[in-house]
């Protein structure tokens, strides 16, 4: 219903196509319940949509923040063995690294909806970006220090919106953004980054495994999101 809100923010506020794509793969989205006028992409690669389909700017509902942030909920990048995920220098997290891959193809993020500490991190990234608060976690650190199995403990618990209240600042934020989008698509970020693409990953301990660092160099965007990179180099 939160994805709902979005997709009518959007159509409201002028949009002539909106493709939903399931961040956690098949599943997550119930497409039974979804709105019809939306499209469903039923596949995690957003590069392959973004090559496919011409897709003007982007958006997030249901989005946390980056790996090991304070006061953020659940916050991971890919998975909660994460502690650390750098290209080019820049640390990101899921988000970040599809507002990068969004940047090839001149896509701005335009609205985002999540905690506050996702918000947080939206707006440093990508300046002028819609948001749109939900819930608050509580601060028990960053676990930059923890172990696998500790860390994805550490901030299951926030504070949350009633769901109506919810679904009506999504509907409003979203359709804010298409507005201001068709109005002045330049008061949007894209975030431009040009290969080759160095990353840099640091690892908790995972159950008997130490955790380590690695990093990759890829020419090719595409290998950066949602795929595994060949490690070059690997030290404890």
């Amino acid at each position: 219903e939160e994805t709902n809100a979005a997709v009518r923010g959007f159509f409201d506020g002028g949009a002539t196509e909106v493709y939903v794509l399931d961040g956690h793969g098949p599943g997550a989205i119930d497409i039974e319940l979804m709105d019809e006028r939306a499209l469903y992409v039923r596949d995690i690669d957003t590069q392959r949509v973004f090559k496919n389909k011409k897709i003007d700017a982007m958006a997030w509902v249901g989005q946390h923040a980056k790996a090991c942030t304070h006061g953020a909920h659940m916050a991971h990048t890919g998975n909660f063995t994460l502690v650390e995920y750098k290209i080019n220098g820049l640390s990101v997290g899921e988000f970040g690294r599809i507002v990068i891959g969004g940047g090839i193809f001149n896509m701005p993020a335009i609205f985002g909806a999540g905690d506050l500490a996702f918000q947080k991190e939206a707006n440093e990234l990508c300046p002028g970006i819609e948001t749109v608060v939900v819930k608050e976690a509580f601060d028990n650190g960053d676990g930059k220090d923890l172990s696998y199995e500790q860390y994805y403990k550490l901030n299951t618990g926030a504070i949350h919106l009633q769901p109506i209240m919810a679904r009506k600042l999504i509907y409003a934020g979203a359709r804010n953004a298409m507005e201001r989008f068709i109005k002045d698509p330049s008061s949007f970020t894209v975030v431009k980054m040009d290969p080759p693409y160095r990353l840099f990953r640091k690892y908790r301990d995972v159950f008997s495994k130490k955790g380590y660092c690695s990093v990759t160099e890829v020419e090719d965007f595409e290998q950066i999101v949602f795929k595994e990179e060949t490690i070059v180099n690997e030290e404890e």
